[in-house]
């Protein structure tokens, strides 16, 4: 869960190098998780690539309300958001609830541990239910 909605903001991965291109068409975000490894979020229009540190890449596809998101190894979850709910359909069938309250977000994990998402303008900070910390850079 904590990978799909890492995708989903924009994170849950790549080189740094990479996290520096920014043009008139593509808004880049860095991930970084709490082990070190940084993600970076590419999007491009309604497509999004996700470059992992391992170099495996996802791609998310937005179409209205719905978002596709495409694993490397070929697994495909859906993100459906309605209002200020969003919900996450992974492919072995859990299911995960985005919850937007303003600058918060809570997210519901199907085993029904909670993450905190913290919107603080350009920097967003997940905290996971074990207490560790990813940030997301938008630039």
């Amino acid at each position: 869960m904590k990978k799909i909605f890492m995708i989903l903001l924009a994170l849950p991965i790549g080189l740094a190098a990479q996290a520096q291109l920014k043009t008139d068409t593509c808004l880049t975000k860095t991930i970084v998780n709490p082990s070190g490894g940084i993600s970076t979020l590419v999007k491009n229009g309604h497509i999004s690539t996700l470059i992992n540190p391992a170099g495996g890449l996802s791609t998310l596809i937005k179409n209205g309300n719905i978002t596709t998101i495409i694993k490397p190894n070929g697994q495909v979850a859906t993100a459906v958001k309605n209002g200020d709910v969003t919900t996450v359909i992974q492919p072995n069938g859990g299911v995960s609830t985005v919850i937007s309250h303003g600058s918060v977000s809570t997210i519901v994990n199907p085993n029904g541990t909670h993450s905190t998402m913290i919107d603080h303008g350009a920097v967003s900070i997940i905290v996971n239910p074990d207490g560790t910390h990813s940030v997301v850079v938008n630039q």
